[in-house]
């Protein structure tokens, strides 16, 4: 009869994990963020048939942007295995192990290089400023910071408080109604 228990006491199937996972993620996001493409070339010539002027114009072209899921998939792990072995350093049977720590270390790495990665995409111009911001704040910790002071820092309060809101132009059609019916 089989032995019944967690996984890694004889209840589970074996870890995929392997130590080398560790050294090909860092390969994997350490791409370049983008590439110098040939966009438009030029050639002037004199009456005589001189070359008188020749002209190269690059433009800069993202990478595809790299993903725990897209190397998950190269390693052929589900992405939830990997995200696991990432963030817990816990192997398919619970275990943890030296070698998972160190994974989940370069992990935090290939977060840090995913983040460079668009940085660079974005200082150079080569993405679209809107989707730049978005996808920033959604694959980074990068975030809008909006500082706000919420207490006076023991400072009493002015007597009196002018507050200041920014104009709003309201549709033709709303001239002459109350503000407050207006969406």
């Amino acid at each position: 009869m089989a032995k019944r228990g967690r996984q890694g006491e004889g209840g589970g199937r074996p870890t995929k994990f392997a130590s080398a996972y560790t050294e090909q993620l860092i390969a994997f996001f350490s791409i370049e963020p983008y590439k110098k493409e040939l966009a438009e070339y030029s050639r002037e010539y004199y009456k005589d048939g001189e070359l008188k002027k020749e002209s190269e114009k690059y433009r800069l072209t993202p990478n595809m942007l790299p993903t725990l899921l897209q190397f998950a998939k190269k390693i052929g792990v589900d992405y939830t295995t990997l995200y696991r072995w990432a963030t817990k350093g816990e192997a398919d049977d619970g275990s943890v192990s030296p070698e998972l720590l160190k994974f989940c270390n370069a992990y935090k790495e290939a977060k840090e290089l995913q983040k460079e990665f668009l940085i660079s995409i974005g200082l150079v111009g080569a993405a679209p400023p809107a989707s730049f911001i978005f996808v920033s704040k959604n694959v980074t910790d990068m975030r809008d910071k909006q500082e706000v002071d919420h207490t006076t820092g023991g400072a009493k309060l002015p007597g009196v408080i002018n507050i200041v809101a920014p104009s709003v132009s309201l549709p033709s059609d709303a001239q002459g109604t109350d503000i407050s019916t207006v969406a």
